[in-house]
């Protein structure tokens, strides 16, 4: 099996830089760099994995892939892009058609890929479109949908721990603060909260079960 070292996806897909991640981590800068560029073959030790983790507030878990070193029999299929369901490259890795590809569909991309792979893998709803996560993002003019400050990741409103759906009657943009305070609560037991926003957004979300 080899190891795969997800730090530069995570981080991208939270809009944080090499050098935010140097700040937050105290990780040494190039440690950082050899994980982005080499991210199979880069040795680091569980102190280091522990603090990029922390740094990105998720499990040390989620840092690591193991990938079979066999070659796998497979079929090339038609890929479509993730937006338009166009026609697009085999083997391009955002999926994206030229006419779509553009540096915001690309980091939402692959922070929208993250985020359903993860559903998949704890056999949660992961039906969420690129297309739909724009919309929201458009809809709460890709600010927090909690507090209105700028926006940095994608948010279960019922946190996906309690069996929240990756899709577009569940997610919202959230900046840091809120995802971190709200964690893994129920929304119906949130304090601190504004009650008009959360009522404000469960009647977003409930109309797009429409």
């Amino acid at each position: 099996m080899t190891i795969f070292l997800r730090v530069r996806e995570i981080a991208e897909a939270q809009g944080i830089s090499q050098r935010q991640l140097f700040f937050r981590s105290q990780v040494d800068l190039k440690t950082i760099q050899k994980v982005y560029r080499h991210p199979t073959s880069a040795v680091v030790n569980t102190d280091t994995l522990d603090k990029l983790a922390q740094a990105l507030n998720i499990d040390v878990s989620m840092l690591i892939v193991s990938i079979p070193t066999q070659p796998l029999a497979f079929v090339v299929e038609e890929q479509l892009c993730f937006y338009c369901e166009k026609r697009t490259e085999p083997g391009d890795t955002e999926q994206l058609c030229s006419t779509c590809r553009n540096p915001i569909n690309v980091r939402e991309t692959r922070r929208l890929k993250m985020h359903l792979r993860e559903a998949r893998q704890n056999n949660n709803v992961a039906s969420l479109t690129l297309k739909q996560w724009l919309a929201s993002l458009d809809y709460f003019q890709w600010r927090c949908a909690y507090c209105l400050e700028p926006y940095v990741s994608l948010d279960h409103f019922v946190p996906s721990c309690l069996g929240g759906e990756t899709s577009k009657s569940n997610c919202v943009p959230s900046c840091s603060a809120c995802n971190t305070n709200k964690s893994k609560k129920h929304p119906n037991k949130l304090k601190n909260f504004s009650v008009d926003r959360l009522n404000y957004i469960r009647a977003y979300l409930d109309r797009s079960n429409d």
